[in-house]
Formats: C-alpha cells, structure tokens, sequence
C-alpha cells in the first residue's frame, strides 16, 4: 500500500490499497448499524455482525479479501485521504493527484468513493474526490462507487 496519513509523532497511520474496485456498498437494504464517522475497522465489525461472509456486502468484502486488518474506510478516513491526494486544497490538481498515481496500480479517479458509514438501511455515504469537495452524499448501496480498502498501522 501507499501511506496516506501520519499521526503525530510519526509511529502510527494509514495507507490505502494499491488497486481500487468499482463495486456496490450492498446488494440487499439492510442496516448494519455502522455509524461510527471516524473509524471503519469499527463498521466493518458491525457488518461481519450482519453479515459473517459478506456476500451481500460486496464493497466490505473486497476491502476484507486485501488480508487481515484491511478495511471499508469511514468518511472521516476517506477526508483524510482526499486531504493528502489533494494537497489539503480539495481540488482534484492531476499533477498533485499523479504523486500518489504514480505509485498506485489502479489511479485514483476524480470521482465518488464508498465509506463504511450508512445513513439508512437503502442509503451510505460517499466521498467526493471532486474539485472543493468533501461532501459526504447519500446514494443507494445498490449503486456501484470506488472502493479503496485502508489499513492501520
């Protein structure tokens, strides 16, 4: 993977997913209770809960097939991501965005991407890799977005 965020005192972080897939958040309106902003490790327990072979969550479950501790981002870790792809400028600058590109096999796209936070049992929260963009919008977990799994370390 490729480091996207450092907390401070440098020992700990996050790094994102080599490849990125474009698949659904879920094939069937279930909640999961996966409510928690800021950390989807957290969420993806509530759908393992839900769900223990995540068949019906195929986004949770590309994210899960990366091996052990990788994950379904929450918004908040999919912010950061977008704050460090974008220069903390939250513009989708291809030359900035081609530093990361560059070390990626699958680019990242100017685009929507799946988080693990759901709204509603239909709905799920995207964020917007598009330029002075951070919404968080709530389409249909039977649409299909961008997945890029996450892991701590």
């Amino acid at each position: 993977g490729v480091v996207f965020y450092v907390e401070e005192g440098g020992k700990s972080g996050m790094i994102m997913s080599m490849d990125q897939a474009y698949l659904k958040w879920s094939t069937e309106n279930i909640y999961c209770n996966c409510n928690n902003p800021k950390d989807g490790s957290f969420n993806m327990q509530s759908i393992k809960y839900h769900d223990p072979t995540l068949e019906k969550h195929p986004a949770a479950k590309w994210c899960a097939d990366h091996g052990e501790g990788w994950y379904l981002p929450a918004s908040y870790e999919l912010n950061l991501m977008w704050d460090a792809v974008s220069d903390g400028k939250h513009v989708f600058d291809y030359e900035f965005v081609k530093l990361y590109n560059d070390k990626l096999d699958d680019p990242i796209r100017e685009d929507y991407y799946w988080s693990s936070n759901e709204t509603t049992e239909n709905m799920a929260e995207v964020v917007v890799f598009i330029d002075n963009s951070v919404i968080c919008l709530e389409p249909y977990k039977t649409s299909p977005f961008y997945v890029r799994a996450i892991h701590k370390f």
